[in-house]
């Protein structure tokens, strides 16, 4: 590989240009989605007294919502906090804040790229990644700021290990930074773990060291070890936090899964993956049944998918000796997509255009290499390739603006996910929530039938509608949907102890005391004292309670 170039400021400036042009229709948006529990409803980062709580806290507090009191991200946490007690609680430094760290990110990956690329191909490499529409979610939606941090991070790591790395050992200095970077990404979010992943396909491809590749690594085995250290002292450091290893509550759609069921589902989502990378026209907010369905068996969407994965496996081996970075960039994307591609773990999300964030830096780069393969042509096909390029930058700008006004707040998200993603119940289900909130409960109860329609079974769901009946006074309707929900799992406390509330409604005595007499058996003492309460009524033969 040649030796690094200057990077001067004109490159620089217009790759900032372009991040700003994607994002900076992002910066009038208030809060959705994720936010509010995160954020909004979470009084832990509403304030700075005794910050180093946060390494002792989950993301957010344990509510009935399963979600962020699986996960452990610190340092978005303490950032969070210190924003709204900046901004006394308004939006807007927030998305300040997104914003200066996706232009920090977009600078930091062509300061990457100038290094593993000729300059043709890293320039246009950073246009593409800061026009990418796929990041607006990240950028658009504050609690994104996880994504945004661990991926500049990791995106500083890498360069500095490629800026550095040479024939003799890596000074203790430039040690300690890339030690630092590791820690803050993981301590950001989760996938940052999978750092020493990007680092070593780094080493394996781009690195400039004409050592055998087993002599480096014996030579610098130190810096490995203490690298992996780092790793599992956060991991540790999280279970404690945690009580587990685990991640987020699993998706429904996989949660009780077999494994041979949970690859086939994951090779279909897998083909997603090019479509929202290369030409990400279509966006939506969330990634759901019936936008997928549970695979029982392998047939011939399973097969594309291993097709496309052997595809890129062969890429790998073309592209070693012949072009390096692009050698690297399908590496980068498949060790930072790992941890969320269902095939280990189980997480929260099938798909998200979100956790794309870091893992599109990979395909950037190998499109950077394929630009600058072209660009060692004759001088007139070097000017298509450039206006391609330019013209593919200009296509993502547009479409990057045009879509951070989705995330501006909950009613304009959830209307613009019924429109993008028809049949997604989840869509569906959070969008009827919006409306009964809003007092339109005709259309919400009507989006909350369409959502079971498409997707009966998930309890939390079927939960949710009994919740809406039971406010707007039907407690018969209310009981068969709570019903319907224990019955695909039984030992929802939630809905139970509402169910036992519906029962009594009606004068449904015995019911409610049996259902009560569960919440005990099932380790829920707590419940002991609303025993009184329906022998009394039951006594008095009263035909409601309230």
């Amino acid at each position: 590989m040649a030796e690094p170039k200057r990077l001067g400021l004109r490159p620089v400036l217009l790759v900032l240009v372009i991040a700003l042009a994607a994002s900076a229709a992002g910066l009038p948006n208030g809060f959705a989605y994720d936010d509010f529990p995160a954020i909004v409803r979470n009084a832990d980062v509403h304030t700075l007294h005794a910050p180093w709580r946060f390494w002792t806290e989950t993301y957010w507090p344990l509510t009935r919502f399963a979600g962020g009191e699986t996960l452990y991200r610190p340092l978005t946490s303490l950032a969070f906090a210190v924003q709204w007690v900046l901004g006394n609680g308004s939006p807007l430094p927030f998305h300040l804040v997104s914003t200066a760290l996706y232009l920090a990110a977009c600078g930091v990956f062509l300061w990457l790229a100038w290094v593993v690329l000729p300059a043709e191909g890293a320039l246009a490499a950073a246009c593409l990644f800061a026009a990418h529409p796929v990041h607006v979610e990240a950028v658009g939606n504050v609690v994104g700021q996880s994504e945004l941090l661990a991926a500049l991070f990791s995106l500083l790591a890498v360069g500095l290990l490629v800026r550095v790395r040479g024939p003799g050992p890596i000074g203790l200095g430039d040690r300690l930074r890339l030690y630092g970077c590791y820690l803050l990404a993981c301590l950001s979010k989760e996938n940052g773990v999978i750092l020493p992943g990007l680092l070593l396909a780094a080493e394996f491809t781009v690195v400039r060291d004409p050592r055998p590749l087993r002599v480096r690594l014996l030579a610098l085995r130190e810096f490995w070890i203490v690298l992996i250290g780092v790793g599992l002292c956060y991991v540790a450091l999280r279970a404690m936090v945690i009580g587990t290893l685990a991640g987020d509550y699993p998706h429904v759609l996989i949660a009780h899964a077999t494994y041979p069921q949970r690859i086939y589902t994951m090779l279909r989502v897998a083909l997603e993956w090019p479509r929202l990378l290369l030409w990400p026209a279509h966006l939506q907010a969330d990634y759901s049944p019936r936008d997928f369905d549970l695979a029982l068996a392998f047939g011939p969407v399973q097969f594309a998918g291993v097709g496309m994965l052997a595809t890129s496996a062969w890429l790998i081996w073309w592209a070693w000796r012949r072009r390096p970075a692009v050698a690297f960039g399908v590496m980068w994307f498949y060790i930072a997509i790992f941890l969320v591609s269902n095939l280990v773990f189980k997480t929260g999300v099938l798909l998200a255009e979100r956790t794309l964030l870091l893992p599109s830096a990979g395909v950037m780069l190998a499109l950077g290499g394929a630009v600058a393969a072209a660009t060692e042509v004759p001088h007139r096909r070097r000017w298509l390739v450039a206006g391609s390029a330019a013209a593919f930058t200009c296509l993502g700008v547009l479409r990057s603006a045009v879509r951070q006004p989705v995330w501006k707040d909950n009613w304009a998200l959830l209307r613009a996910t019924v429109r993008d993603a028809p049949r997604n119940y989840h869509a569906h289900w959070s969008y009827g929530l919006q409306l009964f909130d809003l007092g339109l409960r005709e259309s919400a109860f009507t989006e909350i039938e369409t959502a079971i329609d498409l997707y009966p079974r998930d309890a939390a769901l079927l939960s949710d509608a009994g919740d809406l009946h039971r406010t707007a006074g039907e407690c018969d309707e209310a009981i068969a949907l709570y019903r319907r929900s224990l019955a695909i799992d039984p030992r929802r406390l939630y809905t139970q102890s509402r169910l036992a509330s519906c029962y009594m409604r009606v004068g449904r005595y015995a019911d409610a005391r049996l259902e009560i007499h569960r919440l005990i058996d099932q380790g829920h003492p707590q419940f002991v004292i609303l025993l009184p309460a329906i022998d009394s009524a039951s006594a008095a033969g009263a035909t409601a309670f309230r």
